[in-house]
């Protein structure tokens, strides 16, 4: 599966110091919660003491757009699931 990558990720990615391969990891084996049209990929504590190839991956977010597929955004927080889980469903649109 070919994995697009916006401009704006790739940029983040150089700056944050992130490879294509890891991101492609966390997209194939991460879960996945749905909000807000997006797809928030992460990987698990548990998956990466199963697994230690994605220990590299612990705290990563990959934000990819619901619609094209494309990988929108990457970033680091320990804390990005339990603030994703909290946004609400929908954009609210003013």
């Amino acid at each position: 599966m070919k994995t697009y990558f916006s401009f704006h990720s790739r940029q983040r990615m150089s700056q944050r110091g992130l490879g294509q391969h890891l991101v492609q990891m966390v997209i194939r084996y991460g879960e996945v919660i749905h909000k807000q049209g997006l797809k928030f990929y992460f990987v698990t504590r548990k998956m990466i003491q199963a697994n230690t190839d994605l220990e590299q991956a612990a705290d990563l977010m990959v934000v990819v757009s619901g619609a094209s597929g494309a990988v929108l955004t990457t970033y680091r927080n320990p804390r990005a699931i339990r603030r994703v889980k909290k946004k609400p469903k929908r954009l609210a649109i003013y």
